[in-house]
């Protein structure tokens, strides 16, 4: 596996790359996380929050690593997994988490990939902690793309 490229890591770590020291705070994932706990996203203030779910977590070892030790918890808007208690990298492990979803057309258009399969990876924050819910917002817009092999 060390020959093959993990692109969504590449992209997810590109992100913790852009943000400096003194921000990085601002993104650390909380170590309290529930395992029952609903994630929702709210792209902004007069959006609506919409339920996004747990895909697992980017684990920050091995060769596909350049930032190693940093676990990061990856959500998406389609379809995914409950995190379990018993998980061997429980949510609370993670440094900081992002939004896995498809381009909107802009995106595409900007990075100049069409026609390519590609997705967007965006840094995200806790805006508020309520319980079992959970908001997450986008972080000063951060976000890159990669191709999507498979």
């Amino acid at each position: 596996m060390s020959r093959i490229t993990q692109f969504q890591r590449r992209a997810i770590e590109s992100l913790w790359k852009d943000i400096s020291n003194g921000q990085k705070d601002k993104v650390k994932w909380p170590k309290d996380i529930s395992p029952d706990c609903h994630f929702f996203y709210k792209e902004k203030a007069i959006y609506k929050e919409k339920e996004v779910y747990y895909l697992g977590i980017s684990n920050g070892v091995g060769s596909c690593s350049d930032i190693m030790g940093v676990n990061v918890a990856v959500f998406g808007n389609f379809g995914g997994i409950k995190p379990k208690p018993y998980s061997r990298d429980p949510l609370s492990s993670c440094q900081y988490a992002v939004l896995v979803r498809k381009p909107t057309p802009e995106e595409t258009k900007q990075w100049n990939k069409p026609g390519v399969p590609h997705l967007t990876v965006e840094l995200l924050y806790v805006a508020r902690q309520d319980g079992n819910s959970i908001i997450l917002r986008p972080y000063k817009n951060l976000k890159t793309t990669y191709c999507q092999l498979a």
